[in-house]
């Protein structure tokens, strides 16, 4: 299974999201943490699913709407890891 991680900005996005979808109702919060996890999984099983960045070739964009989130492969350790930006 890939490896991924999120850059602190991406955690505290989903953070900020979460509480947002409190305020909204508790049932939004936990559907859009769900699906967007779950996006994660599919990005980085599927990193070709996603559209090059024209001023960042190195990134894939996903639309997951209502967001937007950002990919970037980088190499550890001999293995390719995903980073949610």
């Amino acid at each position: 299974m890939p490896i991924y991680k999120v850059s602190p900005a991406t955690e505290q996005d989903l953070v900020n999201i979460y509480f947002r979808g409190l305020k909204n109702g508790g049932e939004q919060a936990d559907k859009y943490q769900c699906h967007l996890v779950s996006a994660f999984h599919t990005m980085v099983n599927n990193p070709d699913l996603g559209r090059k960045v024209a001023i960042r070739p190195q990134l894939q964009q996903y639309d997951v709407i209502p967001y937007v989130i950002f990919l970037s492969k980088v190499q550890l350790w001999n293995t390719y890891c995903s980073r949610f930006i």
